[in-house]
């Protein structure tokens, strides 16, 4: 998708203190709002209706610029305000959230430049999300405690593949709903991905693009995927990988150990003899 261009008046009012958000007020009056930039705004509603995902945002007023990064929400439309958060959460009645800046991180020589009477802003919104190619099954690493851990790629990939592949379906829906993932999914957990390759297999060949997540960490890794991998190869699909959170890796680093090399055996029974038979046979 080619870069969009909004065009907006700046005032003398501005003061860009909110730390928060950021906001381009799309009416012909202006609003003393801490985070409001720039009103009265030109562009072409149904390109920017089609912006989805990871966009680079860049702001021009005369020889001042700035720039930043935000993720264009999956549930903005229409004649919402363009209200761009830091915030991690996709919400309603916003255009973008996981932005890197805030009205308060601008540039101040571009802050001062919008206050001059006739200021005009521009500003150019450059998609950065890759569209995921037809035929394709994505790896995709879900967070291992901290949901802020899932990273903007993964979060566009969710939001656009066709289908996700999920341990738990319940436990997916609640990592990403609040992300604006409406992605319909389907169970994948241990006792089913066999039977689901053949299906998986039908539709990568059928060009759908795909998704696994398990319920932390990377799918395949003592987690389901294995089975799900192997028919997306027996389909001449192309395979990718979300990298994210690692169990395996966070500990490691938190072991103090040397990792210049290391075995990982996977995990261990939960108690009982199970672990001890476990422990010793890994030892011996």
């Amino acid at each position: 998708m080619d870069r969009i261009t909004i065009r907006g008046r700046g005032h003398a009012a501005i003061t860009a203190k909110d730390g928060r958000t950021l906001e381009l007020i799309d009416a012909e009056d202006w609003a003393n709002r801490d985070g409001a930039i720039a009103y009265d705004l030109r562009f072409d509603p149904e390109a920017l209706d089609r912006v989805r995902g990871r966009v680079r945002v860049e702001l021009r007023c005369g020889l001042e610029t700035d720039s930043f990064e935000a993720t264009v929400s999956p549930l903005f439309h229409r004649g919402q305000p363009l209200l761009f958060r830091r915030d991690p959460s996709a919400k309603s009645r916003s255009f973008a959230f996981l932005a890197s800046k805030a009205a308060a991180d601008l540039a101040r020589p571009l802050v001062e430049a919008l206050k001059r009477p006739d200021a005009v802003l521009e500003i150019d919104i450059t998609p950065l999300a890759e569209a995921p190619p037809p035929g394709t099954l994505y790896l995709v690493a879900l967070p291992i405690g901290h949901q802020g851990d899932l990273s903007p790629r993964a979060v566009d990939i969710l939001a656009s593949v066709d289908l996700i592949l999920a341990e738990d379906t319940r436990i997916a829906h609640d990592a990403l709903a609040w992300r604006g993932i409406r992605t319909k999914m389907q169970s994948c957990y241990a006792h089913n991905e066999k039977s689901r390759g053949a299906e998986v297999g039908r539709r990568l060949a059928e060009g759908q693009r795909l998704a696994l997540v398990t319920d932390a960490g990377m799918p395949v890794v003592s987690d389901p995927g294995q089975e799900i991998v192997t028919a997306a190869l027996a389909a001449g699909a192309e395979i990718r990988v979300i990298p994210g959170p690692s169990a395996v890796l966070a500990a490691l680093a938190l072991s103090a150990l040397p990792a210049d090399s290391f075995r990982f055996a996977g995990f261990p029974p939960h108690r009982g003899t199970a672990r001890k038979e476990w422990i010793i046979a890994l030892t011996a």
